[in-house]
């Protein structure tokens, strides 16, 4: 799988995957609902996210809005993706969005249909995935 520490490094790739997995397969990767927050796409429950035992995140700021950067955590182990379809998935959201930052990945976001749709701070519906911009 190409580039895991890019990945890492932009979480806002995670719902990128997750959407796509579900254009091409029919199920999310991680099985998580996202939220449409201004910064963009965003687990439901993030909050709740850093005060998991081994999770490393710095907080960052845009403007007056609070946010979480998450980074890898030395050590910490995952389960393994196993599944080809998945690596695909994964591999090809780095390939569109790897060397982006979080803000142009935000501003890709916020035209996806998925996001304009969908009022702030509702759940996205995974039903926009057929109109997603990459395939």
């Amino acid at each position: 799988m190409a580039g895991k520490d890019k990945f890492s490094k932009k979480p806002k790739m995670l719902w990128y995957s997750d959407i796509l997995n579900f254009k091409r397969y029919g199920k999310s990767i991680t099985g998580l609902a996202y939220s449409a927050l201004p910064l963009g796409a965003v687990p439901e429950g993030h909050e709740h996210i850093v005060l998991l035992d081994g999770v490393s995140f710095d907080t960052v700021f845009y403007g007056e809005k609070e946010a979480y950067r998450f980074k890898p955590t030395p050590g910490l182990e995952f389960k393994a993706i196993s599944d080809d379809e998945e690596f695909k998935t994964i591999d090809k959201v780095i390939s569109e969005f790897g060397n982006l930052s979080t803000d142009e990945i935000v501003d890709k976001m916020h035209n996806e249909d998925a996001y304009k749709y969908t009022p702030s701070y509702k759940l996205i519906s995974y039903s926009f995935a057929d109109q997603l911009s990459i395939e």
